[in-house]
């Protein structure tokens, strides 16, 4: 285990201020921050230096943007479903902007429910975490891990108790999920839940 470290920040008249003492050891260690950057990026429209071809990165666009004739174009010339972006393939894009028709028909091309990004975090993860029940419950239909853990040891319903997503919630219990799971520090979705302030979803997993 590691050793506690104290952050100092001085004051603006230079006086010293109380440390704060943070366990190192209690903190997430993600991988790299080269998918969360990319992620944001993505998020926000920018472009991004894909290191597949440039009509594999319109795919990537079309997924997000929900062009769904788009997409089924470049998946008719052959371009992968499964195609490896910085963060994220285009069926996580896809999720994490609820593109519902997108989905269906990546899925349908047999791209993987169950790809990991450099956080250890599915597409179930994405759709779980940006709010989308409908894709939801098409991943957990076409083969999604329930219980899938990320770096940190979460799982989806640890994230949807996390943020009040009540329907997301029920339908990750139904599909079987652990409501006893814990994350790497040991908080399980009923504390999660409670932490967000969701009643709802505290009634639900009492």
């Amino acid at each position: 285990r590691l050793p506690p470290a104290h952050l100092c920040t001085p004051l603006a008249n230079g006086a010293p201020a109380p440390c704060v003492s943070m366990r190192m050891d209690r903190l997430p260690r993600p991988r790299t921050f080269a998918p969360l950057l990319a992620s944001i990026a993505l998020l926000f429209g920018a472009a991004l230096p894909y290191a597949a071809a440039e009509e594999e990165e319109s795919l990537f666009v079309a997924a997000r943007e929900g062009h769904l004739e788009t997409v089924r174009r470049h998946l008719a010339a052959g371009v992968p479903a499964d195609s490896d972006g910085p963060a994220w393939t285009p069926l996580q894009v896809a999720c994490s902007f609820g593109r519902v028709d997108v989905v269906t028909l990546l899925l349908a091309h047999r791209a993987d429910p169950n790809h990991r990004d450099g956080s250890l975090e599915t597409p179930l993860f994405a759709a779980t975490f940006s709010g989308h029940p409908e894709v939801v419950r098409l991943l957990l239909r076409s083969g999604a891990v329930v219980d899938a853990r990320n770096h940190a040891e979460v799982t989806p319903l640890l994230h949807a108790a996390r943020y009040g997503r009540t329907e997301i919630v029920r339908d990750l219990l139904a599909a079987g999920a652990d409501a006893k799971a814990t994350d790497h520090i040991g908080e399980t979705a009923l504390g999660a839940a409670a932490l967000g302030r969701s009643t709802a979803v505290v009634r639900m997993l009492i």
